[in-house]
């Protein structure tokens, strides 16, 4: 459902773009639901504490997405177009090698679904803000200004985003493994391991940060060229707001295992 909306205002966000990219844009947009299977299979993985192969699901993609863009660049093929057929078809590899390693346990009888999912109604439905506000504060900025900016300045914003967001692939690293990690520990051990890992995340956010404001011109220029590096302040901006919401996110797993999720949506 939320796909078929978004195919419907896609040319409303799209305004500046050609027709060609809005088709394009809209015959991608059904990838979402591989996306959110990849989410919910890796999710089934790390509740039975198999965090190798939800880590190798986890970074197939990126990986595959590489390999393809530079296949298509060496062929002199690379366009928007098939850049975006990169990104698509990268999933699929891992979308068919997750759910076969899913455990059988996970594999329920129809019979036995229905009373599994009042089991976990209550406590979902107050979970579910955690991942909903996540998951829009992600992409709401990119749905904001990609109608205000021009497609140049458009560029070099999702550039800087992007490899912004690098910070936080620890993050959520940690935060991926926390939150499975304490279901079983009271209240003071709880707090006390994700009081390490709060100063854990701010240290590495600091340090990024830093590291983008000295040196994040001189690495956009080598990667990507000097027309993505003229503006100075923009790259550790996005990293300070990356990390932050990195460490909110580490913070947030302390109210998920004490059966408080609604306090972890809240923050």
């Amino acid at each position: 459902f939320a796909t078929v909306i978004a195919i419907a205002v896609v040319p409303y966000f799209l305004r500046n773009y050609s027709p060609q990219t809005v088709f394009v844009a809209q015959c991608l947009l059904p990838n979402l639901t591989i996306g959110l299977l990849l989410l919910i299979g890796r999710a089934a993985l790390e509740a039975e504490h198999k965090f190798g192969r939800s880590g190798i699901a986890l970074v197939m993609p990126p990986l595959l997405t590489l390999a393809m863009l530079c296949s298509f660049l060496l062929m002199h093929r690379l366009t928007p177009t098939t850049a975006a057929i990169s990104y698509v078809v990268s999933g699929l590899p891992a979308f068919w090698w997750l759910f076969r390693s899913v455990p059988l346990s996970f594999r329920v009888p129809l019979q036995t679904l229905f009373h599994a999912m009042r089991a976990l109604f209550s406590y979902g439905i107050r979970s579910y803000g955690n991942d909903l506000c996540g998951t829009v504060s992600l992409y709401i900025d990119q749905a904001v200004v990609v109608g205000l900016l021009t497609p140049a300045d458009m560029g070099v914003y999702v550039v800087s985003l992007n490899f912004s967001r690098l910070t936080n692939v620890l993050h959520q690293a940690i935060a991926g493994v926390l939150f499975p990690s304490l279901v079983n520990f009271d209240e003071r051990k709880t707090n006390s391991i994700i009081d390490r890992m709060f100063r854990i995340g701010m240290s590495i956010t600091i340090l990024a940060t830093l590291f983008m404001l000295v040196a994040g011109r001189i690495v956009l220029t080598m990667l990507y060229g000097s027309a993505f590096a003229h503006d100075l302040l923009i790259l550790p901006i996005l990293t300070l707001e990356a990390g932050l919401g990195g460490c909110v996110l580490i913070a947030a797993q302390a109210f998920m295992p004490l059966c408080t999720p609604t306090t972890g949506s809240s923050t």
